[in-house]
């Protein structure tokens, strides 16, 4: 019994296609690098769905980054290390929006002090939740700015 065949006629939902599809890659049916189709045969040969509920299942794989899509190529598998890679990029890039985010912050934090002689407790707040989030991550602040920001929340000075 092939993975569409246990799939065929039980109400699919985009999840489940999703579980298909990771099955498959998972379980080396289809390998790295390897088409797993285009959309359209996917939707009507495949799995017997809508071409949307096959779109959604793959868009949800890509997030997850099991699979990557070139537009008129079809669908393709990513294995383990292409996976790893891609999620260390992604949580590169969160880690420089944050330190982006938290520049802004302590800009405004400046001006703020310079135009009205004291940031507002929110900005103090906004700064402890941005920190936060670099501790959830795992990320390096920028050198001399964790301490500060934790000082601050517990209602130190700069």
């Amino acid at each position: 019994m092939t993975g569409s065949d246990r799939c065929r006629g039980k109400g699919l939902v985009y999840g489940d296609i999703a579980a298909e599809l990771r099955r498959r890659i998972e379980t080396g049916e289809v390998p790295p690098g390897a088409p797993i189709g285009t959309l359209r045969f996917l939707a009507e040969e495949d799995f017997h769905v809508a071409k949307g509920t096959v779109e959604r299942a793959v868009n949800q794989l890509r997030e997850e980054h099991w699979v990557y899509s070139r537009t008129g190529s079809g669908i393709f598998a990513l294995g383990p290390e292409a996976r790893q890679l891609a999620g260390d990029t992604v949580e590169a890039d969160l880690g420089r929006q944050l330190a982006e985010i938290r520049a802004m912050i302590l800009e405004l934090r400046e001006d703020l002090i310079r135009r009205d002689g004291a940031a507002d407790e929110r900005l103090t707040d906004l700064e402890g939740h941005v920190t936060d989030l670099y501790s959830l991550g795992a990320y390096t602040l920028p050198e001399g700015t964790g301490d500060d920001a934790a000082t601050r929340r517990a209602g130190g000075t700069r």
